[in-house]
């Protein structure tokens, strides 16, 4: 008894996958000769994709601090027009 462990994305399947899609895709007109080579630049693609994401290092999401113009009170008080919160501008 054999047992498959997943290990990620197959290329291969994925490639295949794409082109099958590309190709049912009625506004798509090929030759049967540049189906080959599509499924290979495909493949290509996605192998350095999944090559790429695999030995990124993640980076941590730095929020850039906005501090703003004006505060939420002050950009509501008036009845007449509202305070941009960015550049502390009136808009009516």
């Amino acid at each position: 008894m054999t047992t498959e462990i997943d290990t990620g994305p197959n290329a291969i399947e994925l490639a295949t996958e794409l082109t099958i899609a590309w190709l049912s895709n009625p506004n798509t007109r090929v030759a049967a000769e540049d189906v080959p080579a599509f499924l290979t630049r495909m493949r290509d693609s996605i192998t350095g994709l999944i090559d790429q994401s695999s030995t990124a290092v993640p980076q941590e999401a730095t929020a850039a601090q906005f501090t703003p113009a004006v505060s939420v009170r002050k950009s509501l008080a008036s009845k007449d027009h509202i305070i941009s919160m960015i550049d502390g501008k009136p808009y009516m």
